[in-house]
């Protein structure tokens, strides 16, 4: 008996539904630029490979190959986009973690290829499937790709951010004319380009949103909700239920306890309880490379809190993973419990992102 064949449209490279940069504001092409200028020299040399150039020199070598090449048109924006679209999903970012949805979205519309065409094309948005739509600074959140196959569903929207984000190191301090002490908290103003990608397992039948970082202030709940406007015609998300990542906090913090600090999945640098009776309890090791329960007093506190609260934000350094990024201090997660979103506050590798994910989804109740 033959296989069925199986069903797959992932992104072309070569399919771009902007080619021309011309079609690209000054903004646009400026942001671009800034965003290779922070590209580590190994994400580079795998952009200039693919391209079949040179990858010998030093980082700024790379860089004067890659404006060249792009003064003389061998590279297009429309292939720094692309290039944007596989690195920035691993960014910062917050993830939302979905169950299993209650039926098939829209009824069985997604039962095979065919349909799931007549459906885009019902919404005029069979252009973005197999294809990347080149957007950089959308006014308004945009779908730009969308792959498709019998593993999986992942779709890709883009939007323009303005906003201020917190800068530590422009922080000023002093005092005012009556001697007292005055902190001045910098905050950058910036354009940026933001994603927001929502990826079904069809395997597992689970799904995740990730939302890149947004500037300071705003709202992820309402970066859910655009995306929900954006896909409600042909998906509904209502249908995928939010799984409550508290019992992920509580989780880690005990099998901290039971195996150790070493031996344990994650280290604890800050954990915050709720209480039955409305309160909360919040501990916090020293310093990042040290665990709540290196010292006897923060351990204590947070055992009451393990024994009869609920998990409401976790500060974890992840041990466990399959790149060893961070070295010995781990990999960066934060659970925010209650806030249903699980954040990851610096660049990471996408295998490490997802070795993370699926563990806290694991301990997720």
């Amino acid at each position: 008996m033959k296989k069925k064949p199986r069903t797959s449209i992932s992104i072309d490279p070569g399919r771009s539904m902007r080619t021309n940069d011309k079609s690209y504001t000054d903004e646009e092409k400026i942001l671009v630029d800034r965003y290779i200028e922070s590209f580590t020299v190994k994400e580079l040399k795998t952009f200039l490979s693919a391209k079949n150039l040179s990858v010998d020199g030093k980082r700024e070598d790379l860089l004067s190959r890659i404006r060249e090449e792009r003064s003389a048109g061998t590279i297009s924006f429309s292939e720094l986009v692309a290039e944007l679209d596989r690195t920035q999903p691993w960014g910062a970012q917050h993830v939302i973690l979905f169950g299993e949805p209650a039926g098939l979205p829209n009824a069985d519309s997604f039962e095979g290829l065919t349909e799931f065409r007549e459906l885009l094309k019902s919404v005029k948005l069979l252009k973005a499937l197999g294809k990347r739509i080149a957007l950089i600074l959308p006014e308004a959140l945009t779908v730009s790709a969308i792959e498709y196959s019998d593993v999986a569903l992942r779709i890709t929207a883009v939007e323009r951010r303005h906003g201020f984000v917190r800068d530590e190191d422009m922080d000023e301090w002093g005092t005012d004319e009556h001697g007292q002490r005055v902190h001045k908290r910098a905050y950058i103003e910036e354009i940026n380009r933001g994603l927001i990608i929502f990826e079904w397992d069809r395997i597992k039948n689970v799904a995740m949103l990730q939302i890149t970082r947004l500037p300071t202030n705003d709202d992820y709940d309402k970066a859910l909700d655009r995306f929900r406007r954006v896909v409600r015609k042909w998906l509904d998300l209502s249908r995928f239920p939010l799984l409550d990542p508290r019992s992920a906090v509580k989780a880690l913090h005990q099998e901290e306890k039971d195996l150790g600090v070493k031996a344990a999945r994650a280290r604890a640098c800050g954990i915050k309880y709720d209480t039955k009776a409305g309160g909360s309890i919040e501990t916090t090791s020293a310093t990042s490379k040290l665990s709540i329960l290196s010292d006897s007093a923060t351990s204590q506190a947070a055992s009451i809190g393990l024994q009869s609260g609920v998990g409401r934000n976790g500060n974890f350094y992840w041990r466990d993973h399959p790149t060893a990024s961070g070295g010995e201090r781990g990999l960066h997660v934060k659970i925010l419990g209650k806030a249903g979103r699980i954040h990851f506050p610096t660049d990471e590798k996408e295998e490490d992102i997802r070795h993370v994910l699926k563990n806290i989804r694991e301990l997720c109740k």
